[in-house]
Order: C-alpha cells, then sequence, then structure tokens
C-alpha cells in the first residue's frame, strides 16, 4: 500500500501501489496545466470523503514498490486522438 499526502496534513491516505500510480499519472497531468479536479476516496473506516486537488496545495506520493507500475491498454492511449472527417459529396 502506498500513501498519498494531502495539503500540511501528516496523515496519510492509505492506496494500493498501483492505484495510486494511476492516480499520480493522472494528478501531474491535470496539475502540470494548472487545472484543479475532484477526487473522491472511499474508506471502510471513514466512509467516503472528497478533496479539491489544486496546484496551491501541496500534494506528495510514497510507494510502498520501488517501481509501481501502470499498464494503460493501447486502445485508451489513442482514444483522444480524432478520426479525420469525411467530406460529404
Amino acid at each position: 500500500m502506498g500513501r498519498m499526502y494531502y495539503g500540511n496534513s501528516d496523515e496519510a491516505i492509505e492506496i494500493d501501489d498501483v492505484d495510486l500510480a494511476h492516480l499520480r499519472m493522472v494528478a501531474m497531468t491535470k496539475l502540470r496545466r494548472s487545472e484543479g479536479f475532484s477526487l473522491t476516496l472511499a474508506s471502510p473506516q471513514r466512509g467516503r470523503t472528497a478533496l479539491w486537488v489544486h496546484c496551491a496545495i501541496p500534494l506528495r506520493f510514497e510507494f510502498e514498490s520501488a517501481n509501481p507500475s501502470v499498464s494503460i491498454p493501447r486502445a485508451s492511449t489513442n482514444s483522444h486522438r480524432r478520426r479525420p472527417r469525411r467530406r460529404a459529396s
């Protein structure tokens, strides 16, 4: 289990390493563009928590494994590309 630290809190949010690696990839992409986003986390102990993630708020990731990997299906990596439109004749 990896840990995510949000804001100035010393309290960690535990997340599976693979899920945390995926979250890190998405968060870094959004934050690099200065885009904030909502993140909702569920836990049996705490119920559900919603966070507003923004580039002005500290965010830190710690992984249990040395090299967490995220595999992205090839079809989804190309899904954002537009197909050429055909002109009507």
